[in-house]
């Protein structure tokens, strides 16, 4: 018996030696759960630290980083700081550059205050710079050829101001939703002017206000516009003030045609009694044909109404007092006046299906087709505007004609017969499928003037036919992608039609 216990107690040691020596480790047990080891994992390597002291640039138009096809030579670069009024850097600064009112890069300043706009395409650009707690600031006029860099613009910026107030009408009553202005009394390169809506309490605020002179001004649809106030604004200052507006009268209305059906859309200006329109006070009638003007100072004034298919219409001797609406204006329009014609061709005969287009300035006549006799009617035109007329025909060279004036005699349109110009590529290179043919008319001075322009897609014979061209001389170029232009050709066309070869070849 001993001996089987000595021989238990080797083996036992022997297990216990065997899995010390393997690495192996027992589960833990914990409140009766068992708790599964972690395999430890490798320590990731920490990323690397971008050593430029600029800031990646966050493109809006333009890849970060050039992509397969794109030429980083056709571009240029503007580098610069922005700083505060002191010398300090200003990091965070939002930098952007703009062409006319066109953003097209936008980038943060690093911690240096340094920023820079990449892949700027040629042209001049305005730099401006902003910070919260900072009136902006800019750089104009920077001019950028390709591949050029500019280095060294400098923005200031200084610490701005506040205004603030509430806009009241001329009894005390807060206006809510009103318009506020401000801007500088005397103009500042980088200045711009600030724009604010009142809420329900009639209270505004503008921050980040340049410091120095400015004036601000209110408006609402329902008060008279008033003179600009002055507020002189400081450096991390609040400004205060307040602004009374005056409640002016309304004119309320309703626009129908002559069978009382009302008509949506139509425009009601406001003139003076020498006929002069007030500018900005207009306004256009909703679906059910009804309007309201407000706004309107104390006096006699006269209705203007404008709409499609309708004569215009004048309403003299409207009474209106200020803080007051008009009994309602009634205002009917007649039918607008016709344009009536024929189109024929060059030997009298009338020209069936024709097709003939007429519009105003603000008013586009449906598309016709002339009738078996070559005539056209249009209706609803307004005695105030010229008309333009434009007709074409299968074969015939188009016509327009242009500042016609109503009431207009019956109108006679004479087409000619157009010519036909057709031509074929040829090449050493593969020809393209898709081009353009540019058709220019050379004038007695040899200028020229692009009268025609096609574009042919998937010409599997490689030719393209220009119809209804005049008779003349012609110069034309064809135009393919990978392809260089072609040498201008010229085509005679004063006696008829004409046929051209041209050769194109691939760019190297």
């Amino acid at each position: 018996m001993r001996y089987v216990v000595v021989v238990l107690i080797i083996v036992l040691l022997l297990f216990v030696f065997y899995f010390i020596f393997k690495g192996w480790k027992p589960s833990i047990t914990e409140s009766g759960r068992r708790i599964p080891s972690v395999e430890r994992q490798p320590a990731r390597p920490k990323p690397i630290e971008e050593t430029s002291p600029l800031r990646p640039s966050k493109r809006l138009d333009v890849p970060s980083a050039p992509e397969a096809g794109f030429d980083p030579s056709l571009y240029g670069t503007i580098k610069g700081t922005v700083v505060d009024e002191a010398g300090g850097a200003l990091a965070d600064c939002s930098v952007a550059a703009f062409s006319g009112s066109r953003l097209i890069s936008s980038v943060l300043t690093s911690s240096d205050g340094g920023f820079e706009l990449a892949y700027l395409p040629e042209g001049n650009y305005t730099i401006v710079a902003s910070k919260r707690g900072y009136a902006d600031g800019s750089a104009d006029n920077i001019h950028i050829e390709q591949g050029e860099t500019k280095d060294g613009l400098v923005i200031s910026l200084v610490r701005g101001g506040v205004v603030e107030g509430r806009v009241l009408d001329d009894i005390g009553k807060p206006l809510s939703d009103a318009s506020v202005v401000l801007f500088p009394v005397e103009p500042l390169p980088g200045v711009k002017t600030k724009q604010a809506k009142t809420d329900k309490d009639g209270l505004f605020r503008l921050e980040d206000v340049f410091p120095t002179l400015h004036r601000v001004s209110a408006s609402h649809p329902d008060c008279i516009p008033q003179e600009a106030e002055t507020v002189s604004v400081s450096v991390s200052q609040t400004a205060g003030v307040d602004i009374v507006l005056k409640r002016g009268g309304t004119i309320v209305g309703i626009v129908t045609d002559e069978t009382a059906a009302p008509v949506k859309g139509a425009n009601v200006y406001i003139m003076r009694s020498s006929g002069d329109l007030f500018l900005g006070q207009a306004i256009a009638t909703d679906e059910n044909g009804r309007f309201a003007i407000r706004g309107l100072q104390s006096g006699n004034v006269n209705l203007k109404v404008i709409a499609r298919g309708f004569k215009t219409k004048i309403v003299e001797g409207i009474t209106v007092i200020a803080g007051e609406s008009t009994p309602e204006v009634t205002v009917t329009l007649s039918e607008g006046l016709s344009l009536e014609g024929i189109v024929l061709d060059e030997v009298g005969n009338p020209l069936k299906g024709a097709d003939v287009s007429a519009s105003t300035a603000s008013y586009y006549a449906a598309p016709q087709k002339t009738d078996d006799n070559g005539r056209f009617i249009f209706k609803g035109f307004s005695e105030e505007e010229t008309v333009a007329v434009s007709v074409r025909a299968v074969g015939y060279i188009p016509v327009v004609i242009r500042e016609i004036s109503l009431p207009s005699p019956f109108l006679k349109v004479t087409l000619r017969k157009g010519a036909v110009l057709t031509g074929r590529l040829v090449s050493k290179d593969e020809l393209p499928l898709d081009f353009i043919v540019a058709c220019y008319r050379l004038d007695e001075q040899g200028n020229r003037h692009l009268e025609h322009q096609e574009f042919v897609n998937n010409s599997k014979d490689y030719t393209f036919t220009l119809r209804e061209l005049q008779n003349a001389v012609y110069e034309v170029i064809v135009r393919a992608r990978d392809y260089l232009d072609s040498a201008p050709v010229r085509a005679d066309l004063r006696g008829g039609n004409s046929d051209i070869t041209i050769f194109i070849e691939k760019r190297r």
